[in-house]
């Protein structure tokens, strides 16, 4: 048996490394992938969340104002006919 290291012997030793590397890059980007789709996903579920609540805080603005601005008519109303509000 021979200590000695051919060429070719280089070279196929060079080339499992290429493959292994490139084995273990193809498994990392297909994990990255997949990382990306949930993210996305994520970021849809979340933006779905926000939109909802921008609704949510609209619509509470609205029904406040019309709260406010009943609570107004009503103390003139009051005003106007004599009558005393309890609260």
């Amino acid at each position: 048996m021979s200590n000695t290291v051919t060429k070719d012997d280089l070279d196929q030793l060079a080339l499992k490394l290429i493959q292994h590397i490139d084995k273990g890059n193809k498994e990392l980007k297909q994990e990255i992938e997949k990382i990306d789709e949930k993210y996305n996903q994520l970021l849809t579920t979340l933006d779905a969340f926000l939109k909802r609540l921008d609704n949510i805080e609209a619509n509470d603005a609205a029904r406040d104002m019309q709260l406010a601005r009943h609570d107004r008519w009503l103390e003139q109303i009051a005003t106007k006919t004599g009558i005393k509000l309890t609260y």
